[in-house]
C-alpha cells in the first residue's frame, strides 16, 4: 500500500497516470498471487493436495462463477491492453462518463451528472464505446444550422468561420471547417466542424452558437423555420335551380 501510495503521487500529474493507475491494480493482484503462492509455501502443502483439491471443485465452481471467470478474463485484457484506464471519458452506449477505475472484475464509471455506474468487463469489451482521450484531449463537434434560400452562401461561410475564430475554446489546428450539408424543403443546411477539448464541448457548442446567431442578426442572414400555408379556395353556391330539381327528385 505504501508503495502504491508513492508511485500515484509521483504520477499524479503525469499525461500517463490512466495507465499506471492500470499497471498498479494488475500489479496489486499479482502481489496477492505471489502472497498466496508464499502461504501454501510455508504451511508445506502437497501440490497433489492441491490439485485434488481443486479438481474437485472445478466443476461446480466452473458453473457457478462463470460469468465472473468471464469478467476477470475481461479485466485482463482491459488493463493490458489499455483500452480504457482511469481517467479516461469514453461514450459507452450512448452514455458519456468519466472511467473511476478498472478491475478485474468491473469498470467504474461517473457520468457527467454526478452518478456513478458499474459495468461489468464483458459488456465494456462486447459493445462497442468510444474513448475520447485515449490518444489525446481533442474531440470534433459538428454544428448544424439552415438558412434561407435567398442568403449569400459565401457570406454565410465566412461568418461561420468567423464565428469559429471569435471563440479561444475552439482549437485552431485542426482547423474549422464549413460544409454545405443538404438541401431541406424550407433551408439550405450548413456544418460548422470545429475541434474542442474534451469535457468542455458542451459550453463550447452553446457559446458558438450563441455567436452565430449574433453574427446573422448583424449580417443579415435569417435563420427559416418551417412553414404552412395554407390557400382557401371560394366555392361558389348551388344555384336555386339546382336546389329545386334536387327536392322534386326527392318527392
Amino acid at each position: 500500500m505504501l508503495a502504491k501510495y508513492f508511485i500515484l503521487n509521483a504520477f499524479e500529474r503525469s499525461r500517463d497516470r490512466g495507465m499506471v493507475l492500470s499497471f498498479v491494480t494488475l500489479g496489486n493482484y499479482i502481489v496477492w498471487a505471489l502472497f498466496a503462492v508464499f502461504v501454501l509455501l510455508v504451511l508445506e502443502v502437497q501440490y497433489s493436495s492441491v490439485l485434488v483439491i481443486l479438481g474437485g471443485f472445478s466443476v461446480g465452481f466452473g458453473f457457478a462463477l462463470k460469468e465472473v471467470l468471464e469478467n476477470f478474463i475481461s479485466g485482463i485484457i482491459l488493463l493490458v491492453g489499455q483500452q480504457v484506464r482511469p481517467g479516461d471519458e469514453i461514450e459507452f452506449d450512448g452514455i458519456y462518463a468519466k472511467v473511476r477505475a478498472v478491475s478485474f472484475r468491473a469498470t467504474v464509471i461517473e457520468t457527467f451528472d454526478g452518478s456513478v455506474i458499474t459495468l461489468p468487463n464483458t459488456n465494456v469489451l462486447s459493445k462497442d464505446f468510444r474513448n475520447w482521450t485515449r490518444m489525446g484531449s481533442r474531440m470534433r463537434r459538428d454544428l448544424h444550422i439552415g438558412v434561407a434560400y435567398d442568403s449569400d452562401l459565401k457570406l454565410v461561410r465566412q461568418t461561420l468561420l468567423d464565428a469559429a475564430a471569435a471563440l479561444p475554446s475552439i482549437y485552431r489546428q485542426p482547423v474549422p471547417e464549413v460544409y454545405c450539408s443538404e438541401f431541406q424543403e424550407s433551408a439550405i443546411d450548413f456544418t460548422l466542424r470545429v475541434w474542442v477539448r474534451t469535457g468542455a464541448q458542451v459550453i463550447v457548442l452553446s457559446a458558438l452558437r450563441e455567436k452565430v446567431a449574433e453574427l446573422f442578426e448583424e449580417r443579415g442572414i435569417s435563420i427559416p423555420f418551417n412553414q404552412l400555408d395554407v390557400r382557401l379556395v371560394e366555392v361558389p353556391p348551388a344555384s336555386p335551380a339546382t336546389c329545386g330539381e334536387a327536392g322534386s327528385d326527392g318527392n
